[in-house]
């Protein structure tokens, strides 16, 4: 007790903290206070506990300790939510997305080659031959042809790919479809136009393949993004049609009367003109491969010993693809079958110009419009593949876009060109109704342990296998359908195939299209 204090105060002892009332008064005056201030303060003496709260300070520099904020009220407004920064895109995805653009630039342009002058052989064939008929049979076995060169190179191709990396034969290729272009711009004999349609259709086949190997070495892992890049395939086929019909039977309709007639002057020139621009677009091709695309295969993925070379390359390595152990190889081959019948559409061929002109009385520029519409058509299908595929699922998109391609089918069976061109609607579905299903194969058959380069061209292998034999029957069923009167046979055939796949399609559950569980897929993330 010190000296002064006035009896029964007890504030000079030891340890001595305020009374129940203070405490209660001090407690009532900070819950009354800003919602900001703490419950709990230290109680050292009632000035202190009444006054604004002491924090204890650690000892660091000013710049270390961050600004506090104003003390909020109940009544004011709380401060906006920083927006998260967006990642910026990494060097790699950058390099991927470049190479992934300079593919399908490089591919349309050499899918234009082609295109451009996919109705000089035709008007060729009828200038010799005459009756459509004999016409048809003969371009059945010229693109029969090309698909049993697509049968024995394409399993060599990807294994190779494998061993030696896409690269090289992405720029090997174009130079190839070059040097064809340029023999047929020197000496436009049928021999050798004949010879150039089956060498350039097995090119075009390969660029395929490696253009969808190399897509799959970088999103192996994303079957929405496998099938969307599936979509611009399609589109990229779609597009080079569109522009290389409307190019190439603007040049072929001023010689078109004079190859009927056997004007070997007009029609040498109409048909230099048209293998010349060609030519331009193979230059075209080889360019922007040589600029814009880079290795995709991992260099550790290339080790192929030359007795598995051999082994993969052979003619006959796609029945591995029904010859696969479990639940994972029935769903294999379930695809495979899939696959197959939709690549029976492919058998139409050249075989649509003539049907045309027999039923229909088209000429050149209708036939290039329709050619030109239907690419329009494709690219947008194409384009659209992969909003598709997120929205309906694998499975719905598969069973729309097959059911689609027969119903094209049919109306363009009519005699009607109005029916014909309404088809051009549902033809976007035709080029990109097996993305989805060559995008799970590619996934089911890298669980299996196929390499991508093998399980690539053992696809591609079993559809150049149905096309040889829908293109020989397609071309047999239009001469026999002339022949009775039925010209429009081989279309109800294909829709037919088309039918049956979309019944295979409902037989596979929803979650063996998917590979997450959810159909999405993971996000299209590339790996390098």
């Amino acid at each position: 007790r010190r000296v002064g204090s006035p009896p029964g105060d007890r504030s000079s002892e030891a340890g001595y903290l305020p009374g129940a009332s203070m405490r209660l008064q001090c407690t009532a005056q900070r819950f009354a206070g800003p919602l900001s201030q703490p419950v709990l303060l230290p109680l050292a003496s009632p000035a202190a506990v009444c006054s604004k709260p002491r924090y204890p300070r650690r000892h660091v520099t000013a710049s270390a300790v961050p600004p506090s904020p104003p003390p909020l009220s109940p009544l004011s407004p709380l401060p906006p939510r920083p927006r998260p920064l967006e990642p910026s895109p990494s060097p790699a995805r950058e390099a991927s997305r470049r190479h992934v653009a300079a593919l399908f630039a490089s591919l349309t342009s050499l899918i234009a080659v082609e295109a451009v002058v996919s109705q000089a052989l035709p008007l060729v064939l009828a200038a010799r031959l005459g009756s459509p008929d004999e016409v048809s049979e003969a371009l059945a076995r010229i693109t029969s042809a090309g698909a049993a060169l697509d049968f024995a190179v394409l399993p060599l191709l990807g294994s190779l790919s494998d061993q030696v990396g896409r690269r090289p034969l992405l720029l090997a290729l174009p130079c190839a479809a070059l040097a064809l272009r340029l023999v047929a711009v020197a000496v436009p004999a049928a021999p050798l136009l004949v010879a150039s349609k089956v060498l350039m259709g097995a090119i075009v086949s390969s660029y395929f393949l490696l253009v969808g190997t190399s897509c799959a070495d970088l999103f192996e892992d994303d079957g929405t993004a496998l099938a969307a890049l599936e979509g611009r395939s399609a589109a990229a086929w779609g597009a080079a049609y569109a522009v290389g019909m409307v190019a190439g039977g603007g040049i072929l309709a001023r010689g078109a009367q004079a190859l009927a007639s056997s004007a070997a002057s007009v029609s040498t020139a109409a048909l230099r003109a048209a293998y010349g621009a060609s030519a331009a677009l193979a230059a075209l091709s080889l360019g922007i491969a040589l600029v814009g695309t880079r290795e995709s295969a991992e260099p550790a993925a290339r080790r192929v010993s030359k007795r598995q070379l051999a082994r993969d390359s052979s003619p006959g390595g796609f029945l591995s693809l029904f010859t696969q152990k479990g639940a994972q190889g029935r769903r294999l081959a379930l695809l495979a079958l899939i696959l197959a019948l939709q690549a029976a559409h492919d058998g139409e061929g050249d075989v649509w110009q003539l049907y045309s002109a027999h039923a229909r009385g088209w000429g050149t520029s209708t036939t290039a419009a329709y050619g030109a519409a239907v690419g329009v058509a494709s690219s947008a299908g194409g384009l659209l593949t992969g909003a598709s595929v997120r929205l309906l699922g694998a499975k719905l998109h598969t069973l729309a876009a097959t059911l689609s391609t027969a119903l094209a089918n049919l109306l363009f069976a009519s005699s009607s060109s109005a029916l014909a061109f309404g088809s051009v609607a549902f033809c976007a579905a035709e080029d990109c109704m097996s993305a989805a299903v060559m995008a799970r194969l590619m996934q089911v058959g890298a669980t299996a342990g196929i390499g991508r380069g093998r399980l690539a061209s053992s696809c591609h292998n079993l559809a150049a296998v149905t096309r040889i034999v829908a293109l020989y029957a397609f071309g047999k069923l239009f001469a026999v359908g002339v022949r009775i009167g039925r010209p429009q046979l081989p279309y109800f055939v294909c829709a037919a195939t088309q039918l049956l796949a979309a019944l295979l399609v409902l037989v596979i559950p929803r979650a063996g299209w998917e590979e997450d569980g959810d159909g999405r897929g993971r996000p299209g993330v590339a790996k390098r």
